[in-house]
């Protein structure tokens, strides 16, 4: 009474087994968790090497997939990403999340209707995520629809009015649709929720060179290079607003660094003329 029972070899077996698979289990969580932090620290090629590791570890754990996709997405290496979010979509192919990320590689790369189609699928599963909403918005916005695009990033702020970029992007919608006073005032709020978003700075500096206030835009576009120095678009807008203002040499290097930065601006501006 009160000895200690040997533990039978089989049930040994099992237990060490067992916590061999816990083990196996964990070390992927750990290193996704390890790459997801060092990309919200903006990390993003050092979240990238812990990413490789894990999928060579992990061949099949999709998360890993989808997370490495997403800072290449940030790094602009979009046909990579779209390669990532295939994958994690062979191996989940019911993810709203995976399907809402793929389509914003697909817009990115151009390819607005594959993008619409992913974001519409993404909503199917999950219809109470804001993102698909704001990300259609702004393939419809792409596309010319500025009021297929209102819709769509009025549904994502009534289900998260604090979304930032959908703040943002109703504006460049308004200003579309020819609202200016509305569009101004969503650009304030979105700087306000989020006064690092640089797209909402690009975007009001272009309203702000329309409304022929040179200052304004060029101290948005000036905020918006400080925080982001490799912003091609912004450089490229800058360089028009110094033109606007008569400095001729700050016009041509920003022009210049525009291109530097992104040489496939050189063949969009051809194709508009």
């Amino acid at each position: 009474m009160g000895a200690n029972r040997k533990v039978s070899r089989p049930f040994a077996t099992f237990c060490g087994a067992s916590m061999e698979l816990l083990r196996a289990f964990r070390r992927p969580q750990r290193l996704l968790r390890k790459g997801v932090r060092l990309a919200e620290l903006g990390r993003y090629r050092l979240a990238l090497d812990v990413f490789d590791e894990l999928i060579g570890r992990a061949p099949d754990f999709a998360p890993a997939y989808d997370e490495r996709g997403k800072a290449l997405l940030v790094l602009d290496r979009c046909q990579r990403a779209l390669a990532d979010f295939d994958r994690a979509l062979e191996l989940a192919p019911g993810s709203g999340e995976y399907l809402n990320n793929r389509g914003s590689a697909l817009l990115r790369l151009g390819r607005t209707a594959r993008a619409i189609a992913d974001f519409n699928g993404a909503l199917a599963v999950a219809s109470g995520d804001p993102a698909p909403y704001n990300n259609r918005g702004s393939a419809y916005n792409k596309l010319g629809y500025p009021q297929l695009a209102l819709a769509d990033f009025d549904r994502a702020l009534r289900l998260d009015p604090g979304y930032a970029a959908a703040r943002g992007n109703r504006a460049t919608a308004l200003w579309r649709l020819g609202r200016t006073q509305l569009a101004m005032a969503d650009y304030g709020l979105a700087l306000r929720l989020d006064p690092r978003h640089t797209a909402t700075l690009v975007n009001r500096a272009a309203a702000y060179h329309s409304l022929r206030d040179p200052e304004r835009a060029l101290a948005d576009l000036n905020e918006a290079i400080r925080l982001d120095p490799n912003l091609a678009v912004a450089f490229r807008l800058r360089g028009r607003v110094w033109r606007k203002l008569g400095h001729a040499q700050q016009a041509r290097q920003d022009a210049e660094r525009a291109l530097a930065l992104d040489p496939n601006l050189a063949v969009r501006r051809r194709r508009a003329l």
